[in-house]
This record gives C-alpha cells, sequence and structure tokens, in this order.
C-alpha cells in the first residue's frame, strides 16, 4: 500500500478512531482541532454490537468492556408504568448486549491507541480547503499541506461538508438534551437504559455508564429531553 500524507479536521471520537487505523496502515496523519484543549464532549452513549465489534478490530475491546456497563435492555414507559419499548439483544443473539460508556472513558482510550500524539494540531479551527492542491487554511488565514488526502470529521454542524460538491447539510435537529453523570449507587436496573416518556413532548432517562480511567466510581449518565430553542428559559428560569 502506498503510503499517504491525510489530514484529519475534526478530533472526535471519527477522527480517533480514524488517526489510529490509518496510522497503523502506515500512513502519514496529522489532525487539527478547534478546541484549545481537546476533551469528550457530552455525559455517556450506548456503544452497540457493530461499535463493538470495530474496537475489537482496533484491538481496544478489552479496555472498553473493562470501564463500560453491559447494556442489555432498553426500557421505556409512561409516567403511569405502561411500557412503549421493552428490547432485549438476547432476542437476536444470547450473546449480544451493548456497552454503556462515559465519553471521557472512550476519549482516553483512544487516545492512549493513537501513536503520533505529537501530530494533533490543538487550537486551529480549519475554514477552508483547496482541493486543487490538497491544502487546508486556518481561521488565521495559516495554509496547511498539501496532503494527498483531507477527511472532514469535525462533527454533524461540519463547516466543511459543504465545500464538498454533491454534499449538503440537513437541518439542525431541533431537540437537545440537558445531562449530567451521577453515582450509581443503589441504581436497581444495572444493565438497563431505562426511560419515561410524556407522549413526544418530554423524555427523561437514566443509562449506566461504568467507570473512566481516572475515576473508579461507576455512574450512570441522567438526561433529559429539550427544545434547543428552550434552552436559553430554562436558564434563566432554572430548576
Amino acid at each position: 500500500m502506498k503510503k499517504r500524507t491525510i489530514a484529519i479536521v475534526g478530533y472526535g471520537t471519527a477522527g480517533q478512531a480514524l488517526s489510529i487505523l490509518l496510522s497503523r496502515d502506515h500512513h502519514d496523519v496529522h489532525v487539527f482541532e478547534r478546541a484549545p484543549r481537546p476533551g469528550p464532549v457530552g455525559a455517556g452513549f450506548l456503544l452497540q454490537p457493530s461499535g463493538l465489534d470495530v474496537l475489537w478490530q482496533m484491538d481496544l475491546l478489552p479496555q472498553v468492556l473493562q470501564h463500560g456497563a453491559p447494556v442489555r435492555r432498553l426500557y421505556g414507559e409512561t409516567p403511569c408504568g405502561r411500557a412503549v419499548m421493552d428490547m432485549r439483544y438476547s432476542a437476536l443473539d444470547a450473546h449480544l448486549h451493548g456497552i454503556g460508556m462515559q465519553r471521557g472513558a472512550l476519549f482516553s482510550l483512544l487516545a492512549q491507541a493513537w501513536e503520533h500524539p505529537g501530530n494533533l494540531q490543538a487550537d486551529t479551527a480549519i475554514v477552508d480547503v483547496d482541493t486543487d492542491n490538497g491544502r487546508v487554511r486556518d481561521a488565521r488565514g495559516h495554509w496547511h499541506g498539501p496532503y494527498d488526502l483531507v477527511i472532514a470529521a469535525d462533527g454533524s454542524a461540519s463547516s466543511l461538508r459543504t465545500l464538498v460538491q454533491g454534499t449538503r447539510l440537513d437541518r439542525e435537529y431541533p431537540w437537545g438534551a440537558l445531562w449530567c453523570l451521577l453515582p450509581r449507587g443503589d441504581w436497581p436496573h444495572h444493565d438497563e437504559l431505562r426511560q419515561r416518556y410524556v407522549a413526544a413532548r418530554k423524555m427523561i432517562g437514566l443509562l449506566p455508564v461504568g467507570t473512566r480511567p481516572d475515576d473508579a466510581q461507576p455512574r450512570l449518565s441522567f438526561f433529559w429531553s429539550l427544545p434547543r430553542a428552550q434552552f436559553d428559559q430554562w436558564e434563566r428560569d432554572g430548576m
């Protein structure tokens, strides 16, 4: 395989995984991240078996299983206790399950697995791509490159995707969520995602997300749905 020089824009989960996999294929990988101090964004998430398979191929599955929490059931109900969602992985295969994980844990494991952390350039927002010459321009006006390949991994609100012909941005999703991490304590549903709904207007949930390398306390990810347009009002009103 011919060695390529590759630029990745964005050091989230996708950018981290790409940096590891492409470097292992002996390419020269450079990553640009706009945050001054790259780190995880968000509380917890649920890794599905397909994602776990990728992490297995990256030789990271043992570390993920060490810190994550197995999730075998997805359950949602109304305030009066009527079940509206009840899915178990065992209905597909007895060996399948998801893994609830803290974003900080996965970020740390992926960061440690990249053999060339010196090729990460933080506090560098890429705003333009010169596709003819394989270069990228940062917000300060500096050009970087040339590269054989430029990969835009700068998230769902990508500023670079519109520069690629034939690609479009979908409208932003109007809902978000308030979230925090809580000690698991005596929470009885240690292997379940639990949610409660008021029609489609309100949703609250708790997901076991295990530990992270710098914190051995098992935790839950708490989230409460909220339309983005109502966030400022919620901040003003408080709890």
